[in-house]
């Protein structure tokens, strides 16, 4: 008798460290770029993929996800703050069944070399990495969720850029002077890539009172003029949207 129950201890031991296989189904959805995209060295663009896991199993803490870009089949070198890599991994966050995590990364700089315009193909990748303690094994059934594409129109380029490395736009500013203004004032802006800039001023209540959109401004220093004359003496407030970023700040009407 302490012998079949020592076999059946031994067993259940074994049982216990035998690998459990998980079955995960990574679903991703490029949403931006979109097709109509145009991208053209020095000018930023956003870049935003959804993952969602169809089960049947969640990825665990100790599970991580590996995404890369690809671009006409090659991987991306993607920046995420100071650091370059091609191959990226997401820890420390579960993801359950229909849940989903974003990877969101604005106001990217394509560089690359070319002398004519050309489509090329991104590619967004995900797929369920190995359990960090090593007790679980992770299959993907549907490989075939685990990238989405889209075609976009590259314009060509300045000869001498490096092929196909990706960089963090840096960041756009602006302010508007002078202030206290009468009747014109001026809004000078800091372009460190190329996007739409709008003007928008509220006053106390928080109501917008003026809208003006300034156009698409390239890289570099600008000042524009701009009419004030419609507004009464008091205290407004101003945002400049330009692309990712915004600037904002009081603006004293003194006529």
């Amino acid at each position: 008798m302490k012998r079949i129950y020592l076999l059946m201890i031994l067993f259940v031991a074994a049982i216990g460290n035998v690998s459990a296989q998980r079955s995960i189904n990574l679903e991703v959805t490029l949403v931006k770029p979109t097709a109509s995209t145009i991208i053209e060295v020095g000018k930023s663009v956003d870049m935003l993929a959804v993952i969602k896991n169809l089960g049947p199993d969640s990825l665990k803490m100790s599970d991580s996800t590996l995404w890369f870009w690809t671009l006409s089949g090659t991987p991306l070198p993607f920046p995420i703050g100071s650091n370059q890599g091609t191959f990226w991994n997401r820890f420390n966050r579960s993801l359950k069944v229909n849940d989903t995590f974003h990877l969101n990364y604005p106001g990217r700089s394509f560089n690359y070399s070319q002398t004519v315009d050309s489509n090329r193909r991104l590619c967004i990748n995900a797929i369920p990495n190995f359990d960090g303690g090593g007790n679980d094994t992770i299959s993907d059934p549907a490989l075939a969720n685990n990238s989405d594409c889209v075609n976009l129109m590259f314009k060509k380029s300045p000869v001498g850029i490096a092929e196909a490395i990706l960089t963090v736009a840096g960041e756009n500013k602006a302010l508007i002077y002078p202030n206290p203004a009468s009747n014109e004032a001026n809004i000078a802006v800091k372009m460190s890539y190329y996007s739409e800039v709008t003007v928008r001023v509220m006053d106390i209540a928080g109501r917008t009172v003026m809208v003006r959109d300034m156009g698409k401004l390239e890289i570099g220093d600008h000042i524009m003029p701009f009419d004030v004359s419609s507004l009464q003496n008091g205290v407004y407030f101003y945002q400049v949207q330009m692309g990712n970023n915004v600037a904002s700040g009081k603006l004293m009407i003194a006529k």
